[in-house]
């Protein structure tokens, strides 16, 4: 039993990182990474409840998490190259990379207190409207796709940031912008593909 409940989550996860990354060459990390957050907050505040329904139930809540969850790196790497100059990108990564760790870390430790106080269904339900919450009052209006797009942004930042990726185009005049996707043929004839593919298949 626990084995199909922990896998159910895989298989949702398996699907949605080349999903998520279709959509968010197509509409941006601010939208899609929005909907992930609001559908993994949504998964995560109805598990109890599901499992309390059935086992069917809460198979499909865990699908959905995993689904959800799976727009979270393509958002990222894809923000992180707007919002980054290349000399920055690594260290913004890692540090994104690390927080991963350490929210896991602090749900962790919560979780055994608020299960103490108000029950199994303590972590699910605080840990789900947080995940709401933070949507609406934060990441809707805090953030945008590109820093050429966000209100508050200063002159001298978004010149900064604009002035570095210019260097780094500039010896490479074939790169261009482009929302088509490219044949997964020939992702999958390309080595780093297959690196990073083999990384992450050990990692896990």
């Amino acid at each position: 039993m626990g084995l199909i409940w922990q896998s159910s989550f895989l298989w949702g996860y398996l699907i949605s990182p080349v999903a998520g990354g279709t959509l968010v060459d197509y509409y941006g990390g601010k939208i899609v990474m929005g909907w992930g957050v609001a559908l993994w907050s949504l998964a995560t505040f109805l598990t109890p409840w599901a499992a309390e329904t059935s086992l069917l139930s809460l198979l499909a809540t865990r699908v959905l998490l995993g689904v959800a969850e799976g727009v979270a790196l393509p958002c990222m790497n894809k923000m992180v190259a707007r919002w980054f100059p290349p000399t920055e990108r690594a260290r913004a990564v890692g540090i994104a990379m690390a927080d991963f760790t350490l929210g896991t870390s602090i749900g962790l430790t919560l979780s055994p207190i608020l299960i103490s106080q108000d029950g199994i269904f303590g972590p699910f339900v605080i840990f789900g409207l947080s995940g709401f919450l933070w949507v609406l009052l934060v990441w809707l209006s805090a953030i945008s796709n590109s820093p050429d797009q966000h209100p508050q942004i200063s002159k001298y930042e978004l010149d900064y940031i604009l002035n570095e990726q210019k260097k780094s185009l500039k010896g490479n005049e074939k790169t261009k912008t482009s929302k088509a996707i490219p044949p997964f043929s020939l992702l999958l004839s390309k080595l780093p593909t297959w690196s990073l593919m083999v990384a992450n298949g050990m990692h896990s």
